[in-house]
């Protein structure tokens, strides 16, 4: 096999096919899963999972509620991976394709119930459509297109960005929540919940689920990665509540429906 690629292990293997009980404290794949599974609730759906991956997702959530799902995933490496596990699952309405969804294709979608788009858009202008952004306002600009034309093909998305990618910053983090609502206005999705991790001294954390009404409650959470320990730094008021390899505790979870 080739160089794994960087995002090769962006997700883990599903406890129901690894057959491991994962006890990690800080299980992010299951905490996202667990908060979607609570604040949002149809019985049938058609799933589209934009940047799959491991196809956790689909997978995970195909064999909880019987979901179809469908998961485009455009690194050939993390395709061929989460085709192996979807074969081992037996799960008969799960499907993945090693695919870009690039804004040129996205009038050629078929139609959904729910577009999943987990901390895929931050990537654009440097791993697909970069020919379309390179600064912080085309940034802000092409995601508010790119929801329009998803909005013509699903009825919610559930969805979760990054705000900086390869050095350049799109939006400040401590203003994720007008940016982010105001992002959602202007393309024609109504906010229907959102999730945070507020509670960094817990031993099990996991997402608190907000309403739109009461986005001004939400306490602001910075972070910022420390060049000399390489770990992330997580801060409310200037004072250090949290420390991770990653920065994706602090990114919201948004379910949102079109107007």
């Amino acid at each position: 096999m080739n160089k794994k690629s960087r995002h090769f292990f962006y997700q883990k293997i599903p406890d129901f096919i690894s057959k491991q009980k994962n006890n990690l404290r800080i299980d992010q794949d299951q905490m996202r899963l667990k908060w979607f599974l609570q604040n949002f609730k149809m019985k049938e759906a058609r799933v589209l999972d934009v940047g799959s991956n491991f196809g956790y997702m689909c997978l995970s959530v195909s064999k909880i509620r019987n979901y179809e799902c469908t998961g485009f995933e455009s690194e050939k490496q993390v395709y061929k991976f989460s085709e192996k596990l979807r074969k081992k699952s037996n799960l008969k309405n799960v499907f993945f394709f090693n695919k870009k969804l690039q804004f040129m294709n996205l009038d050629n979608l078929q139609n959904y119930d729910i577009i999943f788009l987990l901390n895929v858009l931050h990537h654009a202008g440097h791993t697909y459509d970069k020919n379309r952004i390179q600064y912080s306002q085309k940034w802000i600009n092409y995601v508010i297109k790119y929801l329009r034309k998803i909005r013509k093909k699903s009825k919610y998305i559930f969805f979760q960005t990054g705000n900086v990618n390869f050095g350049i910053n799109y939006f400040d983090n401590k203003k994720t929540f007008k940016v982010i609502p105001e992002i959602m206005k202007k393309s024609g999705w109504k906010i229907k919940k959102i999730g945070i991790i507020k509670n960094f001294n817990k031993k099990n954390l996991k997402y608190e689920t907000y309403e739109r009404k009461n986005i001004n409650k939400i306490p602001v959470i910075m972070c910022k990665r420390n060049t000399k320990s390489n770990l992330v730094e997580y801060k409310i008021k200037n004072k250090i509540i949290f420390t991770h390899k990653t920065g994706f505790l602090q990114r919201p979870l948004w379910i949102c429906e079109r107007v």
